[in-house]
Formats: structure tokens, C-alpha cells, sequence
């Protein structure tokens, strides 16, 4: 989640795509307190906005964007939060949305 970005730090992510491995993230949203704090973030409401998705939908597309091996793992205990998974697997976000992410929630 943008909160816990270890394995992207540590080398896991990068040792996930040469070994041709999945990496499943816990708590791919950071719980509804961290959700909080993401809907927060203006960069990701504007691109949300932009795309006509949920701020949800945005940030699961990110974590797909950032690597072919990364399958996150929503809750599914609400319809919306089902819908907006579905939505967030046809959204390909560019480089540039990716970075701009990968700022608006650095440590």
C-alpha cells in the first residue's frame, strides 16, 4: 500500500519479476484509517477525478502499474469496493500518473 512500500525498498518486488514470483500485498489500501489519509492526498483525487474511476480504484491500478507481479488483494465486503476492483484491472495508468503517485505518497 502506499504506506508500506518495503518490498519495493528491499529488492522484493525486483526479485518477484526475475524469478517470475506474485507478490500478493497485505492490506493493499492501508485499512479504512490509511484509506482515509489516501483520499486525502490531492494528487490522487485529481487523477481519480481526471479518470472518472474512485480514489479506490485508482490506488489498487497503481499497485498493478507497479509491476506485472503484483496481484492486490481488496476487501470484498462491500458492493463498492467489488465494483471499484473491477474498475481498477481496465485502468492503465502511464509512467508519469505512476510517478506522480509514487510522490504524492512518499515517506
Amino acid at each position: 500500500n502506499p504506506w508500506h512500500r518495503n518490498p519495493e525498498a528491499d529488492g522484493v518486488l525486483e526479485y518477484c519479476d526475475r524469478e517470475g514470483l506474485t507478490l500478493l500485498p497485505w492490506s493493499p489500501l492501508g485499512g479504512s484509517r490509511r484509506f482515509s489519509q489516501i483520499k486525502a492526498i490531492e494528487a490522487i483525487v485529481q487523477l481519480a477525478q481526471a479518470k472518472s474511476v474512485s480514489v479506490y480504484s485508482i490506488v489498487l491500478a497503481w499497485l498493478r502499474a507497479k509491476s506485472s507481479s503484483v496481484i492486490p488483494i481488496p476487501g470484498a465486503s462491500k458492493p463498492e469496493s467489488i465494483e471499484d476492483s473491477v474498475t481498477a484491472a481496465s485502468i492503465d495508468l502511464s509512467n508519469a500518473e505512476v510517478e506522480q503517485i509514487d510522490k504524492a505518497t512518499a515517506g
